[in-house]
């Protein structure tokens, strides 16, 4: 992991993605609290009552796990 992350940065994917930018994981649980896609805070995060969509479709996200 960089050394230039600080303790409220999370780089999600592990080594396999690597190449993403880290995002402050309190704004991304804040977005995800308020049923938006943690990456971009647009997208809606589920298409019926606690089922998640498969990617944001603003900003393709993979949402799936």
């Amino acid at each position: 992991m960089p050394s230039d992350l600080n303790m409220n940065q999370q780089v999600f994917g592990g080594e396999h993605h690597s190449d993403r930018i880290a995002r402050p994981l309190w704004t991304a649980m804040k977005r995800g609290a308020l049923g938006r896609c943690p990456h971009c805070g647009e997208g809606k995060l589920f298409r019926a009552f606690v089922k998640t969509v498969d990617k944001c479709d603003h900003c393709g996200e993979e949402l799936h796990h």
